[in-house]
């Protein structure tokens, strides 16, 4: 279960958003959360590459807070260009229980920290193969859509879509920024 609060302020001028989980998630194979068959999150599909990925990941217990920084695009970039203004793709990297525990306040694609227009809600994780990977949630009226981008091959991120990084981006940045912390 995750409390939220809502800071007035935070370093930079951003406006930052507390998200605080009442309780630890344990380890847990990421196949047996990120599936069509959850029945705590509404999920109605999962790409191939996600689960190729992903699936046989096993992510461990999450019991300290982990700070987050959303951006909110209004311009198109890509991957390789958020983590040159973030000084390299590890200070991106969030784990997959962050996500997963978005995914639980959210989880019938209600309105929330995530967007629920339909683009993405990007987030930075590592796979498998120790290799850090794009993760796109996508709201549709019927559940979220979950997918896997690799980093060096996908086009610039649109206008709209939300990205979800380790280390806040400069202030330069013509990007709203918000910062978000998980139990």
């Amino acid at each position: 279960m995750l409390e939220t609060h809502v800071l007035k302020q935070s370093l930079g001028g951003h406006s930052a958003l507390l998200i605080r989980s009442l309780s630890s998630l344990p380890s847990f194979m990421v196949a047996e959360r990120f599936t069509t068959k959850n029945s705590v999150v509404k999920i109605l599909s999962i790409s191939s590459e996600f689960a190729r990925l992903f699936g046989a990941k096993i992510e461990q217990e999450v019991k300290n807070n982990i700070i987050a920084y959303s951006h909110l695009l209004t311009i198109p970039i890509g991957d390789m260009a958020i983590f040159s203004r973030i000084d390299g793709a590890n200070k991106a990297v969030l784990s997959l229980s962050s996500i997963y525990s978005l995914l639980t306040k959210q989880n019938n694609c209600q309105e929330g920290s995530l967007i629920t227009t339909g683009e993405a809600n990007v987030f930075y994780a590592v796979d498998v193969f120790n290799v850090v990977q794009a993760v796109s949630l996508h709201a549709t009226d019927n559940g979220w859509k979950i997918f896997a981008h690799q980093t060096e091959d996908f086009e610039p991120w649109k206008e709209g879509c939300q990205i979800f990084t380790a280390k806040p981006w400069p202030e330069s940045s013509r990007i709203s920024s918000r910062e978000m912390m998980y139990s």
